[in-house]
């Protein structure tokens, strides 16, 4: 299924499944992303309450949805790996697909947590395939999704897939 979407494929979490205050923090919502429209296929990883807003994407956004399949991290790794690269907020997804080595996108917010580093840097130690892109000090995702929509053409345009 995945061979017959337009390449390149994202994967895309936009919110955190986490509860409270810290989950909110870290947490997009999915029209955030409508500068990634036309940039590829973008396939939801998103779980949780979140994932209700993948019935109506931002417009241009070509998004599939097949998380209602994907019952462990087993399958949501074997999706993973079928794809080019995965954009996510700081979820369990993130990791998982870094740790996969697939290249990753990162979106920390703006005061991060102990595993990130400053928002003067774009790497992180734990990850060699990620890429971070920073909350502003407003704390919302505009800028940090604007940013991160001018740097995947030329990061993707040499996808082995």
């Amino acid at each position: 299924r995945l061979a017959a979407l337009p390449g390149p494929r994202l994967g895309l979490v936009w919110a955190s499944a986490g509860g409270g205050d810290d989950a909110l923090r870290k947490s997009a919502s999915l029209a955030d992303f409508a500068p990634l429209a036309g940039l590829g296929s973008v396939v939801s990883l998103q779980k949780g309450p979140p994932a209700a807003e993948a019935g109506s994407p931002p417009p241009g956004l070509s998004l599939t949805d097949w998380t209602a399949e994907l019952d462990d991290f087993a399958e949501t790794a074997a999706l993973i790996q079928g794809l080019d690269a995965v954009v996510s907020v700081d979820t369990a997804v993130l990791h998982l697909a870094a740790a996969l080595g697939v290249r990753t996108f990162a979106l920390i917010q703006h005061v991060p947590d102990w595993r990130w580093p400053a928002a003067d840097r774009d790497r992180t130690p734990w990850y060699p395939e990620m890429r971070l892109f920073h909350q502003g000090r407003d704390l919302r995702w505009g800028d940090a999704i604007a940013n991160l929509a001018g740097a995947l053409p030329p990061l993707l345009a040499f996808t082995p897939r």
